[in-house]
């Protein structure tokens, strides 16, 4: 019993972690087209202009999914939900692997690294985040 609350203690602490980094990551979206300077949307470089589209989209549902992911990390009852959360983080992670190639700023140095790796770290931190919610899952039935 008391190596399963620990476990689970454990389990909260990483959750949180996690999904701070998530809130971390969305930010960081948002703030990064103007940190490497492709956000000059008054121009006609539009593969600047979608990656800055993108990168701000993108931050602002990072944010909500995993804000969402800690609000509720402790309520048993919203598990379901951050399920779809952390799914929908994964997916997002993959979007941002592919928007570069699909919306003609791969070939933009910057945002296609900048993206490309943040999609990557999104992917393998809401996957981690979406395996442990499973795993509680499991150790409830």
């Amino acid at each position: 019993m008391q190596n399963t609350m620990m476990a689970r203690s454990r389990s909260t602490t990483s959750l949180t972690i996690t999904g701070a980094l998530g809130v971390l990551g969305g930010i960081w979206l948002i703030v990064s087209p103007f940190v490497f300077g492709y956000n000059d949307l008054s121009t006609d470089k539009t593969g600047g202009q979608n990656a800055t589209t993108m990168g701000i989209i993108c931050g602002i549902i990072a944010i909500l999914l995993a804000g969402f992911c800690l609000a509720t990390e402790r309520m048993p009852e919203m598990r379901k939900y951050r399920f779809g959360a952390a799914v929908g983080l994964i997916l997002m992670g993959v979007w941002l692997l592919a928007a570069p190639y699909l919306f003609n700023y791969a070939d933009l140095r910057n945002p296609l690294y900048n993206l490309q790796i943040t999609g990557s770290i999104f992917v393998i931190v809401a996957g981690y985040v979406f395996q442990a919610v499973y795993s509680r899952y499991q150790d409830s039935l």
